[in-house]
Order: C-alpha cells, then structure tokens, then sequence
C-alpha cells in the first residue's frame, strides 16, 4: 500500500506576474484545470465551462480546431457529471466549444494586431 501526498495551492496572490516564474504558472494552470475536470471548481454557466474548455483546447493544440480531435478532448477538459455518456451530450458540448473556441481566435488575432495591448 502506497501513500500519495498531493499539495495544492490554496490562495492565488494577485501580484504573481506568469512572466517571472513559469513553473508556478504551470502549476496553477493544471490546478485549475484538474479542479475543473473533477469538479472542485465549478461554472455557474454552460458558456463558461465551454469557454475555459475552448481555452484548454487551444493551449494543446493550437489555432487549428479539429472535430476528431475535440471530441476526444472532451473527456479531458469537461467534468463528468456534465459530460454523461450519450452521445448527444459529446455532441452539444463539442457545439459549445467550437461556438466558443472561435470567439478564443479572434480575441487573440485581435490582440496580436493590435500590438498585444489588452483590450477592455
């Protein structure tokens, strides 16, 4: 019998500048993204987690959005008790990632022409 000790990161200061410690960010980033899958953090909205799941999917695979690819994706970034296994569900949430996925592109194409300036 093995014991496995997980540590987590409880508070996020606001002041952390990704630019300076990338390994925290890292860290940070598959933090959430794994309280997502398993539902220690949850969205209030559909679009939300279709958004944050759009994002996941660009960080992997970049610009290009594949169907194949996305639907097995899924599996990986949307948490169980949302995703159940009809095939419908895989279906309308690879709708919502894709609607939203496309808002993801052109934010960052928007950002990059303008200079990588945020835009509020």
């Amino acid at each position: 019998m093995s014991n496995l000790t997980f540590s987590v990161q409880e508070i996020f200061s606001p002041w952390h500048d990704p630019t300076e410690d990338s390994v925290a960010t890292n860290l940070i980033y598959q933090q959430v993204v794994r309280g997502i899958k398993f539902g220690e953090y949850r969205c209030d909205k559909e679009e939300d987690l279709a958004m944050i799941a759009a994002q996941q999917y660009y960080v992997d695979n970049g610009q290009e959005l594949q169907s194949e690819k996305l639907s097995t994706a899924l599996t990986n970034y949307i948490p169980d008790f949302s995703l159940n296994s009809s095939d419908r569900s895989v279906e309308k949430w690879a709708n919502l990632v894709t609607t939203a996925f496309r808002r993801v592109c052109s934010s960052i194409h928007l950002k990059i022409s303008m200079g990588g300036q945020n835009i509020r």
